[in-house]
């Protein structure tokens, strides 16, 4: 079926935390996750997801500002094969 892809939960998790890192530049007015760290930029090119939410966190302590808490929620569908199936 076109389009549709697998996703691990090792891949849910790195959505969440890319999610909730770009909460965090967001809310201190900052650049997004791609542009802050870029994969052509050695130093972060196949970087664990947690050390850009670490990261994000560390650059709230430069403005003065703290992560108190953030809630993340990952929905996923499932197609219905069915109506792109031949009869």
């Amino acid at each position: 079926m076109p389009g549709l892809q697998s996703c691990p939960m090792a891949c849910l998790g790195d959505v969440a935390l890319h999610a909730l890192t770009d909460a965090i530049l967001g809310a201190l007015c900052l650049p997004d996750i791609g542009q802050l760290f870029p994969d052509t930029d050695p130093k972060w090119k196949g970087a664990n997801s947690d050390t850009f939410i670490k990261e994000a966190v560390r650059h709230s302590t430069f403005t003065s500002s703290s992560v108190l808490t953030q809630t993340a929620a990952v929905l996923t569908h499932v197609p219905h094969i069915t109506v792109h199936t031949r009869k």
